[in-house]
């Protein structure tokens, strides 16, 4: 697609195999004009739709139009259309996917995008936030990704939290209790003292998951410069 710019008004040539069929419908009946000319008898109607006009047909109307300004600025409806082209890989939390504007490849109009390096002292405050929502994620998966008591693996996601959490309660009130707990490598049978042995190992994990991100959030605070920030080293130093 090509956008003809005109004083008052912005006109449209095209060929329909350019389009979706939506949009094109928005063009019905636009008359195609420049430099205040308008090509005599030559509308967009229903059957361009349906069937694309010949190459030639366009190329004499462009001819027409020689000496007027022709540039590549596309509406914003057939921006929003136009597919995105990903990345080969996934950023980086340091980093931004930016898409371009639409391009003609192959025969079909698209939006290419490439991977933007934001490491730069203008984003610094930007990259703060950035770190300490990667180091949340981290907390997070160091936090509900299990512990090993007394050689069974058990399991620390927040609904294994709460259980774990009941039983403790209920271990303090009745110490003849026994429960069959199910942990990450299979069944374990435990009384009252392995129990609160199992929920108190499991809320020293989970509170030193957050003291841990407490931490690192503070020197995130009172990093001054790019090279400080990035020397951060968030993924060591969890657990107990």
């Amino acid at each position: 697609m090509r956008v003809v710019e005109h004083l008052e008004k912005v006109e449209v040539v095209f060929r329909h195999s350019d389009l979706p069929k939506a949009f094109a419908q928005m063009l019905v009946s636009l008359p195609i004009c420049a430099d205040g000319k308008c090509l005599e008898g030559v509308e967009l109607d229903a059957g361009i739709l349906d069937q694309a006009p010949p190459r030639e047909w366009f190329e004499a109307q462009e001819r027409r139009l020689e000496g007027t300004q022709i540039v590549q600025t596309l509406p914003a409806a057939f921006r929003a259309v136009a597919p995105v082209i990903a990345p080969m890989r996934s950023p980086e939390w340091f980093e931004d996917v930016q898409v371009g504007e639409p391009s003609l490849i192959d025969g079909k109009w698209v939006r290419q995008s490439h991977i933007m390096d934001l490491r730069s002292p203008q984003n610094l405050q930007q990259l703060k936030e950035r770190m300490k929502a990667e180091i949340a994620r981290v907390r997070y998966d160091k936090e509900t990704g299990g512990i090993t008591v007394g050689g069974a693996r058990v399991l620390t996601d927040r609904e294994s939290q709460s259980t774990i959490t009941g039983a403790h309660s209920h271990a303090l009130a009745d110490p003849e209790t026994m429960i069959e707990w199910k942990a990450e490598n299979g069944f374990v049978t435990l009384g009252a003292a392995e129990i609160m042995q199992f929920g108190t190992a499991v809320f020293r994990h989970v509170q030193s998951c957050f003291a841990r991100e407490r931490v690192l959030r503070e020197q995130v605070d009172v990093t001054g410069n790019i090279p400080a920030l990035m020397a951060i080293d968030f993924q060591s130093g969890w657990g107990v």
